[in-house]
């Protein structure tokens, strides 16, 4: 780890043991010390995407994540709280200006960033622009103006895995005023081969037996009325759909 940043991380764990020293029942002046373990836990880690741990798909063991996960971490309901999962900024266009060599630019492929946008919009997670808006090439900004991906996102409810198998990931999110309706994300978390399934309304995480009008958003094409469909996901792509209960 860089030396700078390094720095950076350790200061602000300081930051937050001051804080939690301050803001602890056992800071206030006449109170005897509480005997209580407190309820933070600070976990951390360095340049980590969520597919590297076990829970998530990764071929690294993590059994200690995994079994917070297991006990109910992935069904956090922070939006209710007036809180939200924070993925880190949006690095598409070009980055980190500032340093000697005036930045690089983001090596996304098109896919990778429908998948980067589609993860954030799912999971309610706040849009920030990390490169140059000015710069942007067309396609990342026709997505940070993609109204259905911008829908989804300001819906402020954070969906749940679905189904998966193997490589391929979906990803459900209700509607905040309507369970029968909102959005699923089909991920393919193979980085070399895209694929081919095929999947029915369980797998998509919907009722079976129900009819549901379903529409592809990067075709902005509705789906013929059927109990399965295949889709075609490119390497590390997705799918992106939203669904309706007739």
């Amino acid at each position: 780890m860089p030396k700078r940043v390094l720095e950076y991380v350790v200061s602000q764990l300081c930051l937050m043991s001051l804080f939690l020293l301050a803001t602890s029942g056992e800071a206030r002046c006449g109170e005897p010390a509480r005997a209580e373990r407190p309820n933070v836990v600070v976990i951390l880690v360095d340049d980590m995407g969520f597919s590297d741990i076990g829970c998530y798909g990764s071929e690294i063991p993590t059994p200690h994540l995994d079994a917070l996960a297991a006990g109910g971490l992935q069904d956090y309901t922070g939006p209710e709280a007036g809180s939200f999962l924070d993925m880190d900024m949006v690095c598409f266009g070009r980055l980190y200006v500032v340093n000697d060599k005036g930045g690089w630019d983001c090596r996304f492929t098109e896919d990778q960033k429908r998948t980067f946008m589609v993860q954030r919009a799912l999971a309610a997670s706040p849009l920030m622009l990390g490169g140059q808006l000015y710069t942007m090439d067309k396609f990342s900004l026709s997505l940070f103006k993609h109204p259905d991906i911008l829908e989804c996102n300001r819906n402020a409810v954070i969906g749940k895995l679905a189904h998966r198998e193997g490589k391929i990931d979906v990803w459900k999110t209700p509607r905040r005023d309507s369970e029968k309706d909102g959005w699923i994300g089909v991920f393919n978390r193979d980085g070399k081969e895209k694929a081919t399934i095929e999947v029915g309304m369980e797998e998509l995480g919907l009722e079976k037996g129900e009819t549901y009008t379903l529409t592809d958003l990067w075709a902005q094409k509705a789906l013929p009325q059927a109990d399965r469909h295949t889709l075609e996901i490119p390497a590390d792509g997705v799918t992106f759909l939203r669904y309706e209960k007739d």
